[in-house]
């Protein structure tokens, strides 16, 4: 690296790990916890100083009855995997843009691993409880930050791609009030797979995944200013660009590209049309995202799904149906094999949609062990 070339440390500051996590070639990890694993010793102290000139959040004593910006106590940072422990730290401008695509799968992995148990929306009071915790995209913001307090660059995200801008001295930014504190892991298979994706050349599918990948985490997000309608919108252009909707029909076409993905799965007829409850939720999905791009009159009881009354939003099912339909279409391409839970979820999706089942079959539900002792009693 030349030695005028800025280096980058990539940092997410507001992400709380459970464990260090490899995505394809970075691994992001734990300050301070596990410093002494990616750092060499004489350059702690700077990093350090670094990190507490650049983020900050809020503290309150009840001693002195003052509010107070403080370091943060625990950072992620992201190193290159297969790069030397002295350069894996650092980051090149154009290391960010592969970068992108690792935070944005380590961020879709956490929501699919969100588990929303509500009472149902047709109860007095409806009440909403995570027994998996829910990240937001706010959770995944990064930031590129060249080492040293006194005159450091900063890479930043902007609207329109992202600007290298100087600070003299560096400006603190602080923790936004819509950040979760829950730790993240890295115990998904589909994580792994997107891993593998990330590693190959870069082709039009790969492309295709990561951009929807990118677009479907921008719905989900705890901004104050964000609009659920908005939000609608560009869940359904997700859908698109990972189906690869070309049709003027777009409903017809993610309706058949669904039901060709879940063929060979059990599937439950909705009664009217005959199609399948996934391509049948599909179509009023996509209904809803009509009203709303052509200025229809929206009630807050057509963001509900009221035929399971536990299943939630359509924003919270479309979690579920991403998922297994990313997941069918990295299989389809031999960069995933489908484990027991992507089976069973799949076989399980229609009676999820149709039915009061009262939150979506996971590996915990004794229904799944159930279907696994089968399945394996079976094949003996």
């Amino acid at each position: 690296m030349a030695k005028d070339q800025p280096k980058f440390l990539a940092v997410l500051p507001w992400l709380r790990l459970a464990e260090e996590i490899e995505v394809g070639p970075f691994t992001f990890w734990r300050w301070p916890k596990d410093r002494n694993k990616y750092v060499n010793k004489p350059l702690i102290g700077k990093i350090e100083d670094t990190l507490h000139a650049h983020f900050r959040e809020t503290g309150y004593s009840f001693k002195s009855k003052k509010w107070s910006l403080d370091p943060c106590k625990s950072l992620c940072i992201a190193s290159h995997r297969k790069r030397y422990l002295k350069r894996g730290l650092w980051f090149k401008e154009e290391d960010f843009e592969c970068f992108r695509m690792a935070v944005d799968s380590l961020c879709l992995s956490t929501l699919f691993q969100t588990d929303i148990v509500r009472t149902s929306i047709e109860s007095q009071k409806p009440t909403i409880s995570y027994i998996r915790s829910y990240n937001n995209y706010t959770d995944f913001n990064w930031h590129g930050i060249q080492l040293g307090t006194e005159v450091t660059a900063r890479q930043l995200r902007t609207r329109y791609g992202s600007r290298l801008i100087g600070e003299f001295p560096p400006i603190p930014v602080i923790k936004p009030r819509e950040c979760t504190d829950d730790e993240v892991k890295g115990d998904d298979s589909l994580l792994s797979s997107l891993g593998k994706l990330l590693k190959s050349p870069l082709n039009t599918f790969t492309r295709r995944i990561f951009r929807a990948l990118a677009q479907f985490n921008s719905a989900y997000t705890d901004y104050p200013l964000g609009s659920i309608l908005a939000e609608v919108v560009i869940l359904a252009t997700a859908f698109e660009i990972l189906l690869d909707i070309r049709k003027r029909n777009k409903t017809e076409e993610l309706s058949q590209k669904i039901e060709e993905l879940f063929a060979k799965n059990q599937q439950i007829q909705e009664p009217d049309t005959g199609k399948s409850w996934k391509v049948y939720w599909m179509r009023q999905f996509y209904r809803l995202r009509n009203k709303v791009a052509h200025g229809k009159e929206i009630h807050p009881e057509d963001l509900d799904w009221t035929t399971n009354p536990y299943a939630g939003r359509h924003m919270e099912i479309a979690i579920y149906i991403f998922r297994l339909v990313l997941m069918k279409l990295l299989v389809r391409r031999g960069i995933h094999e489908e484990t027991d839970l992507d089976i069973y979820q799949s076989n399980k999706l229609d009676e999820f949609l149709s039915t009061e089942m009262e939150s979506f079959p996971r590996e915990t539900n004794l229904d799944f062990v159930s279907w696994q002792a089968e399945k394996q009693f079976g094949s003996d």
